[in-house]
């Protein structure tokens, strides 16, 4: 942007849409997300709770809460975590069964975006297999931690309960981080999406529009869309949700 441009307006990244379709109707919605902004920017998150854990839905609302309070995800970041799911719950009132799923743990996916002020840098965080997608305009421009449709097919390393199964995120942090330089991009809009989502648009040829699509999709318009997807054996069933976040133009 040039200095006229820029003495002319700003434009700052904020959450323009937010949807979410459960896997079912008879399911819980085991997907979460949440928003925040900042007077320099703002953070945005979803996780993906794993269906075949204890609880799924609580520990990705956790997640996704507190990575847009605190985005710097560390060893005592995790543990307050942990601390918070485990106080839910008396282990030693449940049955048997419960008891066991609950010490297996629980997991989820956690993908973060800072957006630093107009013009900087947005940093990603990607821990599993939600997908963070940046376009520029109707442009496809990558997307972050997967680039193909079959990477999806091998098992996501997910953020636990159990605060041992997440060594390997902590001793590798910097390799689940990305950065976008927004100055490098006319018009950025970026996509968060679970897992699922995110394999059909990278198996998708319409890669390139679909961040027109949605920004013009009504709540009804999108579950249309999950449901005429699923409906063709292109779209896998699961919980489903998409955060856009795109340009809004201030007055300068």
């Amino acid at each position: 942007m040039s200095s006229n441009e820029t003495a002319e307006q700003a434009t700052k990244l904020i959450l323009r849409k937010a949807f979410s379709v459960p896997k079912s109707v008879r399911d819980p919605n085991e997907d979460s997300w949440c928003s925040r902004e900042f007077p320099f920017g703002s953070l945005h998150a979803i996780s993906d709770g794993a269906s075949v854990s204890f609880d799924p839905a609580r520990w990705s609302d956790i997640l996704a809460r507190k990575f847009v309070a605190d985005p710097f995800v560390t060893h005592s970041w995790l543990k307050e975590a942990q601390l918070e799911f485990s106080e839910y719950f008396d282990r030693e009132a449940m049955p048997w069964n419960l008891q066991a799923a609950y010490d297996v743990g629980t997991f989820a996916s956690l993908l973060g975006v800072v957006v630093y002020e107009p013009g900087a840098t947005v940093m990603l965080l990607a821990i599993g297999d939600s997908l963070g997608v940046c376009y520029d305009g109707s442009r496809f421009v990558s997307s972050f931690p997967y680039q193909s449709e079959e990477q999806f097919k091998q098992r996501p390393k997910l953020l636990s309960t159990n605060l041992v199964d997440n060594d390997f995120y902590l001793s590798a942090r910097s390799s689940f981080r990305e950065s976008i330089q927004l100055w490098q991009l006319k018009d950025p809009v970026l996509l968060l999406m679970s897992d699922a989502l995110g394999e059909w648009l990278l198996s998708s040829d319409n890669r390139d529009c679909f961040a027109d699509r949605v920004m013009n999709y009504s709540e009804a318009d999108f579950e249309e869309f999950v449901e005429a997807e699923r409906a063709i054996g292109r779209l896998r069933r699961d919980d489903t949700t998409l955060l856009v976040i795109a340009t809004d133009v201030l007055p300068g």
